[in-house]
């Protein structure tokens, strides 16, 4: 089957750049590139009643019989038959369309078109490997609902090849795959030129961190680091984006420290666009070494602006770029004498060009247009009722 039209559902709006790291905006776009008419339906809940009775009524009632719980309101009954009423209207209106992509394992319709889910990973997958428990009671019911869609989906797509792995252990091999490559979800659109990047980073004192609030234990720990690294490179600095100062509790992240923090930057917005790039265009070394996992989608971008890398072994970057790399280092053992040295190593590498260069070089081919052009190879066996 010749794919012509698609329509795309996602969790957020998909010509918002915000939503879900930018995913669903370079995929439709590159779709639409590729001569694909796109319907876009967003289906994500109502943001009043999740950031207002959810989040200051519910949640914190719910975290008292179970801490630590991964149930969220787009869990609920009520907002899933919203939903779902909102993805019926939607196939009718697109009764064209050649194929539906869930861009989640949330949701799937009975249609006659064929049904694609394309996410990273299920919540029982981060139930069992990320979080090494049993579900609680209320978890169970949507465990068993992501499991139920992708038992009927056509294809199952996941962005890492261990994670696609460990889905088909979980749920059987049927149609789960990784398409061969990740993607990086770069929206510059200024210079690049190569031998001025590397002249930048020669001479530079930045290091670069990106993460949000999941990420804090890796940013404590390099914050820690970086102030043991002052008293060697009294020029040195850390710059810290998806983080407020406010959301450190140490008193010593603070700019006299050398230590800047800028929080979200929405590469939507001209002025945050801009800066984003302009850091990772000056950083010394691109660092995250929050163990499990160290934010892949950040760390790919880095590499392909010539930063060098300094992460966590966590097995999504393992399995993709081997367990030895010649363009950064692993913080195998999570520590802070681990960590310092490889920061001081980076420093006073003598080759640290070809880091760089091997840096861009690995990921240089993880495009949206060869994504998707394998997206589109993967799915034309398909066919409608």
């Amino acid at each position: 089957m010749k794919v012509k039209e698609v329509t795309v559902f996602s969790e957020g709006d998909s010509l918002d750049l915000n939503c879900w790291s930018n995913v669903p905006y370079l995929f439709t776009k590159t779709l639409e590139k590729r001569g694909l008419i796109v319907n876009r339906v967003n289906i994500y809940s109502n943001k009043y009643i999740r950031k207002t009775v959810w989040k200051y009524l519910i949640v914190p009632v719910l975290s008292l019989f179970y801490k630590g719980n991964i149930y969220t309101f787009e869990q609920t009954y009520f907002n899933r038959f919203l939903t779902r009423l909102k993805i019926r209207r939607s196939l009718a209106k697109y009764k064209n369309s050649d194929l539906n992509i869930y861009m989640s394992y949330a949701y799937l319709e009975n249609s006659k078109q064929p049904n694609v889910l394309f996410s990273d990973w299920t919540s029982e997958y981060v139930l069992r490997y990320r979080l090494n428990r049993m579900p609680f009671s209320i978890e169970e019911a949507y465990l068993k609902i992501q499991r139920n869609n992708i038992e009927r989906a056509d294809i199952v797509i996941s962005l890492f090849p261990d994670i696609a792995e460990k889905m088909k252990k979980m749920y059987g091999d049927r149609s789960i795959c990784y398409l061969g490559q990740n993607v990086i979800n770069n929206v510059y659109k200024g210079d690049f030129i190569c031998s001025e990047i590397l002249s930048k980073k020669k001479d530079s004192n930045i290091l670069l961190f990106v993460g949000r609030k999941n990420y804090l234990d890796g940013a404590n720990m390099l914050i820690r680091v970086f102030l043991l690294l002052k008293t060697i490179y009294p020029n040195l600095e850390l710059h810290i984006v998806g983080l407020s100062q406010k959301d450190f509790v140490n008193g010593q992240v603070s700019k006299d420290n050398g230590i800047y923090c800028y929080g979200y930057l929405d590469k939507a917005s001209v002025k945050e666009n801009h800066l984003y790039y302009d850091l990772l265009l000056k950083a010394k070394v691109f660092i995250n070494p929050t163990p499990l996992w160290g934010g892949y989608s950040s760390t790919v971008e880095a590499m392909y602006f010539y930063n060098p890398i300094i992460v966590s072994n966590y097995s999504s970057f393992t399995d993709t770029f081997g367990e030895m790399i010649d363009f950064g280092y692993y913080v195998n053992d999570n520590s802070d004498d681990n960590l310092y040295n490889c920061i001081c190593n980076l420093m006073e590498c003598e080759n640290y060009d070809i880091l760089c260069l091997n840096s861009h070089e690995r990921v240089k081919d993880f495009t949206w247009e060869r994504f998707t052009d394998r997206f589109l190879e993967q799915v034309s066996g398909l066919k409608r009722e």
